[in-house]
């Protein structure tokens, strides 16, 4: 904790003296406005994060309860060229506990990013977004949500690449490719390594249409490759993902993109999977102060229980928004999921409720209360993450752009 502090009052006096930051909890990093250096934007942000964990490792049993302390300062870049963008970020995250004594207190995330727009229809994305040290952020390496805890450091790189020509005003084609490389550091017993080091490469083509200037259709198909180390044999396995996509605005108060699909994926070892899947993010805007945030996943993914094989995963988060004044806003959310284990007898099933409040004392600063509340129930009994309960309570405090 004396590191804390004392990164505390080296960067206060720095950025308490830069303007504006909004803060979301999953927030898309954009240089809205900034400190102008030449052609660039400089936006600096730093935010202090105090929690407390009353079941820290996410067991049903022998709960440990813990605060948990956070410094996370963003320096992002962007340069901006009429409809196109490049942006950098790096955020060193330092974190620490106040009783545990954990392997790594810094994490690192590197975030580079291009976007190309022309008036020939021409649009391309590209990045790569590299973690080094990751620690609790599980859902980086598991977004399946099998994996909910770890303290055994990860790096973590992934590229991707997306474009889209319309040689028409109606009609066009896109072509997508993606790369993962996750990494864990050498273990000291056996035991800590919940999860296994793996590359996954996916790439693919679509057709693209307008229905209307803001609304799009995409059919695909995706080729889709697994490899994990020698640990999860059975989880290796390559296929093909078919779908049809609609995304833009629906009418002028509800923007979404919607996917139907199916999956065949061939496993190493294991059951194949034959299933259809399903993606959807809506965002509903009642008005300027209130919206509904809707996000629906139905997927296959990779299991950790040997020959198992796979898992279906399917989960709901709705999101309400609210904004009492300029100054005032808030935010009630629940989730619910279940993770359908494939010609195996274990089932999981969980539901998360959060509710936050937060203040913006002046477009610099602002502060936020959250309290989190999840539960996890499986027919299946092992030493962490099948049932638990957990409460949270988080102070987030921004200062920046």
């Amino acid at each position: 904790m004396k590191k804390c502090l004392f990164l505390f009052f080296i960067l206060f006096p720095i950025l308490v003296f830069s303007q504006v930051v909004t803060y979301e909890e999953e927030k898309e990093e954009k240089a809205k406005e900034g400190i102008i250096l030449g052609k660039f934007i400089f936006s600096p942000s730093i935010e202090f994060i105090y929690e407390n964990k009353d079941n820290v490792f996410l067991t049903e049993t022998n709960e440990v309860e813990d605060q948990v302390y956070v410094i996370r300062p963003v320096l992002l870049f962007e340069l901006p060229k009429e409809e196109s963008y490049l942006r950098f970020s790096w955020t060193p995250q330092y974190r620490d506990f106040q009783d545990y004594e954990i392997k790594e207190n810094w994490t690192h995330f590197f975030n580079l990013m291009g976007r190309i727009n022309t008036s020939g229809g021409l649009e391309i994305m590209a990045g790569d977004k590299y973690i080094s040290k990751g620690l609790l952020e599980v859902t980086e390496v598991d977004p399946g949500n099998e994996l909910v805890f770890g303290l055994l450091p990860f790096d973590k790189n992934h590229i991707y690449f997306d474009m889209k020509y319309f040689f028409d005003s109606t009609n066009g084609f896109g072509l997508n490719a993606d790369y993962v490389d996750v990494s864990f550091d050498k273990p000291d017993f056996v035991w800590e390594k919940l999860w296994y080091d793996y590359k996954s490469t996916n790439f693919g083509a679509t057709y693209q249409r307008y229905m209307n200037p803001l609304l799009r259709m995409a059919a695909g198909i995706n080729f889709v490759n697994y490899d994990p180390d020698e640990t999860a044999f059975f989880n290796k396995y390559e296929g093909f993902d078919y779908y049809i996509k609609f995304y833009g605005d629906f009418s002028t108060t509800v923007n979404a993109s919607i996917k139907f699909g199916y999956e065949e994926l061939d496993f190493d070892g294991a059951k194949d999977y034959k299933d259809w899947n399903a993606r959807a993010d809506i965002v509903w805007n009642f008005s300027d102060n209130r919206n509904l945030v809707t996000s629906i996943l139905r997927q296959g993914s990779p299991s950790n229980l040997g020959a198992v094989g796979s898992y279906t995963h399917n989960s709901i988060r709705i999101t309400y928004n609210f904004k009492f004044s300029e100054k005032f806003f808030s935010a009630l959310e629940a989730g619910f999921g279940k993770n359908d284990y494939n010609y195996f007898f274990r089932v999981d099933d969980w539901w998360r409720a959060r509710i936050n409040f937060g203040y913006h004392f002046n477009p610099l600063m602002s502060v936020r209360f959250n309290y989190i509340y999840e539960n996890r129930d499986s027919n299946m009994d092992c030493f962490q993450g099948c049932d638990y309960k957990a409460s949270t309570y988080m102070l987030n405090f921004i200062l920046g752009y």
